[in-house]
């Protein structure tokens, strides 16, 4: 019998309303949710991205793999980008509701 899989998702807020966000302090706080996380072992990182710009989002993390992207004030890039590159993944996934106009 095939075992069901096993998913995590994390709701957070969006981390350009904190002013702080890019403090010793509170990347010290996103680094160890960052590992808590990478220790659940993903298999596929998705973040709060519309799926039309799945290729943009990964042209920009491929930037960060390089070394030549600095994480901005965001989620998608502070926790995503993270926790995909512990885990070796090449690709992250734009997973969202909302459509472009």
């Amino acid at each position: 019998m095939r075992s069901k899989p096993i998913v995590l998702v994390l709701g957070v807020f969006h981390f350009r309303y904190v002013e702080d966000i890019l403090e010793p302090y509170r990347q010290k706080e996103i680094q160890e949710l960052v590992q808590r996380i990478t220790e659940f072992r993903p298999t596929k990182v998705c973040v709060e991205k519309v799926a039309e710009r799945n290729d943009e989002l990964n042209v920009e993390y491929r930037k960060y793999l390089s070394g030549d992207l600095e994480l901005p004030a965001n989620e998608i890039q502070q926790l995503g980008f993270r926790i995909a590159h512990n885990l070796g993944h090449e690709n992250i996934y734009a997973t969202d509701w909302m459509h472009l106009e």
